[in-house]
């Protein structure tokens, strides 16, 4: 058996209502073993990380769901 590191962050934007769900849209690109690493690639591809911690997407970001 082998084992691999997977690093990958869910989008975790404010739902539209109470009775919605939340995105969750996943994101993980090849050969990144850390998460700043690839919180640094996603910075291009549109995605988002909030000082609380919280990574947006850009579909959401741009959607104003912050």
């Amino acid at each position: 058996m082998s084992g691999q590191v997977f690093v990958q962050v869910r989008c975790d934007a404010e739902p539209d209502g109470p009775q919605a769900p939340p995105c969750m849209t996943p994101a993980a690109l090849p050969d990144v073993t850390t998460l700043r690493a690839l919180r640094t690639q996603l910075r291009s591809n549109g995605w988002h990380h909030m000082r609380s911690g919280r990574d947006i997407c850009p579909l959401c970001w741009a959607g104003g769901h912050r």
